[in-house]
């Protein structure tokens, strides 16, 4: 079991893209956190970013977050 970084959830090792510069092996992201897309740079802050952008019901549905 690993806590993601993005969505602040224990997940199984499996839902974890390689990276083998990382002590673990796997990536800090699982690999749904990691085909959300980045927000801009601008972007004041992510929770306004996923909203604006139309991500908030595929982030609760993908990762149960309310």
């Amino acid at each position: 079991m690993k806590n993601c970084t993005g969505c602040k959830q224990e997940k199984e090792l499996s839902e974890f893209n390689k990276n083998l510069s990382k002590e673990s092996g796997k990536q800090e992201k699982c690999k749904v956190c990691m085909q959300l897309p980045k927000p801009p740079k601008t972007s004041h802050s992510y929770k306004d970013y996923i909203e604006k952008a139309g991500l908030a019901d595929y982030k609760q549905k993908y990762l149960r977050i309310n």
